[in-house]
């Protein structure tokens, strides 16, 4: 559909060809119409002209708007977690796993699927597949991002992207102990010259990307940190953390896939986002907690930090003593929820040797938690070091006849693998009263 104008206003002599059109035409943004001049579809008395024209009087301006499309992506009653909502943006804390807007892999499902279900105002800059995405993050980021609900709002929000006056805080936890308490990381970045689908540090043709880092708390292997993003590259806080050799911890793409806590994505989180509101300008600060997820792992880590009174363990015979009398500890893992274990007669070091059967004493509501592959999580207390299992095979004996046969033939209770098969030790560690009241319970393992 084709607009004419004619320029007889002196509040428009010599001013740009895209602000002015944006003044005539108020429903569209600047940059909307600045789109439609690089596409020849704006002619200044019959020719092609760029946003950069200075508009003269008596100038006839011809617009071609094209047909409004259809949106492609069709609504989905999904869940939202909506922070807070107007008439032109809503503030969304995303979940882990979830997409933002369709692409190759995604057409269902995704942020935008949930926004369509929610509402139909949504600015159409970034086209169909895009409605109201002002930014992006990645699926297995957690926390906040905002969505424009028309264009006005969409572009005054791009425009603070780009001059920083909107931002969002993030909490990473990293592998490793990072000595400095604040850091800076100036590394441009670019496409990983050996794999496409990844990003990369690089230091001749990237471009420029800069990512405040600040230490939240130090863990003996891991540090919680704080982190601003002064630029806005993809897979930023990511790709600098790994270029430093912090991975981020359950990142499989960039990080050490070794002795990984979490298996779930990367544990990043935008917790807290800064703007200036498009029509009140007011400033406004939201923040989102931590997803259970991510809280669940700390939970685990506060509890190794919080270790104490361990002895020197230089020494073989302080080494030998302290693993006799408490050198692990043990974690089950089930809804996000971790349950401390109380181990008898079984070291760290059986476990890595290849001893894959334990015993467990445990009160009757954690026994009932109990079932074949569910997570356990054993730790030295020494070293700190974890070890993931899982329950492959679960044993009861409710009386001494049962667990002495398992123990004399099968072999069962890996931590007797160094005692001798006969009645009298076994009633060193359990009486027959204890057995038929308490029960004893045999756990199989498997390392992952």
């Amino acid at each position: 559909m084709k607009q004419t104008k004619i320029i007889n206003q002196e509040d428009f002599i010599g001013v740009r060809l895209d602000r002015v059109l944006s003044k005539l035409f108020n429903d569209y943004s600047r940059e909307y119409m600045a789109n439609l001049i690089s596409q020849n579809l704006v002619l200044v008395n019959n020719k092609v002209a760029k946003a950069s024209y200075r508009v003269r009087n008596n100038d006839e301006i011809i617009v071609d708007f094209p047909e409004i499309k259809t949106l492609e992506t069709k609504a989905q009653d999904l869940p939202l977690d909506i922070i807070y909502e107007d008439d032109d943006i809503i503030v969304i804390n995303k979940a882990r796993g979830v997409v933002v807007h369709p692409a190759v892999g995604h057409y269902e499902g995704t942020l935008v699927n949930a926004l369509l279900n929610h509402c139909t105002d949504l600015s159409g800059i970034n086209g169909v597949k895009r409605p109201g995405i002002v930014h992006r993050i990645d699926k297995d980021t957690t926390g906040l991002l905002v969505v424009a609900k028309n264009d006005l709002a969409h572009e005054f929000l791009a425009n603070q992207l780009k001059d920083h006056s909107m931002y969002r805080e993030y909490l990473a936890l990293v592998k490793g102990v990072i000595s400095e308490d604040k850091c800076q990381i100036i590394a441009p970045i670019g496409r990983d010259k050996y794999n496409r689908q990844k990003m990369a540090v690089d230091l001749k043709n990237g471009k420029e990307a800069i990512t405040y880092v600040e230490v939240i708390k130090r863990y003996n292997q891991y540090t919680l940190v704080k982190c601003i993003l002064k630029t806005g590259r993809t897979h930023q806080i990511r790709v600098h953390m790994n270029y430093i050799k912090h991975p981020l911890e359950g990142d499989l793409i960039y990080g050490n896939k070794k002795n990984i806590l979490f298996e779930n994505g990367q544990l990043l989180h935008a917790y807290k986002l800064h703007l200036i509101h498009p029509k009140t300008k007011k400033t406004m600060e939201f923040e989102a907690p931590l997803p259970s997820d991510f809280s669940a792992i700390l939970h685990n880590l506060d509890a190794l930090n919080s270790l104490d009174n361990i002895p020197d363990t230089n020494s073989l015979e302080n080494r030998i003593a302290f693993e006799e009398k408490r050198s692990l500890k043990a974690y089950l893992t089930k809804d996000y929820q971790h349950y401390d274990m109380k181990l008898d007669h079984i070291s760290f070091l059986n476990i890595k040797n290849g001893i894959k059967t334990i015993e467990m004493r445990l009160e009757d509501e954690k026994r009932s938690l109990l079932a074949v592959g569910d997570y356990i999580d054993f730790i030295d207390l020494l070293t700190n070091e974890i070890i993931k299992t899982r329950i492959k095979k679960l044993y009861h004996y409710n009386n001494f006849e049962d667990l002495y046969a398992d123990f004399k033939d099968k072999r069962k209770l890996g931590y007797c693998d160094n005692q001798t098969a006969n009645p009298d030790d076994m009633l060193k560690y359990y009486s027959k009263q204890q057995i038929e009241i308490y029960g004893v319970l045999g756990i199989e393992i498997e390392i992952i």
